[in-house]
């Protein structure tokens, strides 16, 4: 879902009838929410622990996205989607690549780290023709 704009992106153009620019200002919050919730996520998982800062997460994205299914005007797009939902995603992805780090053994924390990547890399590949397939099926908002 994070690393999906590219597909809305040309959904919500035609969705809204909107300018490119007004437009991307979805993608730029949710950029600019991931990168900066990144680097506050493992003092979050350090502080309440994996379960707890990964649990937050997924309601986090969950919720979100289940608010922007509803939602009728881009603006609330970058409420929702852009912030609401993307706030989630740290906590989700850097519990994944903490747990790793922290109970990998030093001498395969590197395969560890590659599974981890790989698997992502993986999940967005397959996602990307069903997000479009979904989209031009169903709607963007039945998609969400």
């Amino acid at each position: 879902l994070y690393l999906s704009f590219g597909v809305i992106f040309s959904a919500l153009l035609e969705e809204f009838g909107r300018s490119r620019f007004s437009t991307a200002l979805v993608g730029t919050a949710q950029e600019f929410v991931y990168s900066a919730g990144c680097p506050f996520a493992p003092a979050l998982i350090k502080r309440h622990g994996f379960k707890i800062v990964h649990a937050v997460g997924a309601v986090l994205v969950v919720g979100g996205t289940v608010l922007t299914s509803f939602v009728r005007s881009l603006e609330m797009w970058v409420v929702t989607y852009g912030i609401l939902t993307t706030s989630g995603f740290p906590l989700v992805f850097m519990t994944g690549i903490e747990l790793g780090c922290t109970y990998t053994p030093k001498a395969y924390r590197g395969l560890c780290m590659g599974a981890i990547f790989a698997g992502a890399g993986a999940g967005v590949s397959a996602m990307m023709p069903a997000f479009t397939h979904s989209i031009k099926a169903y709607g963007l908002s039945a998609t969400m």
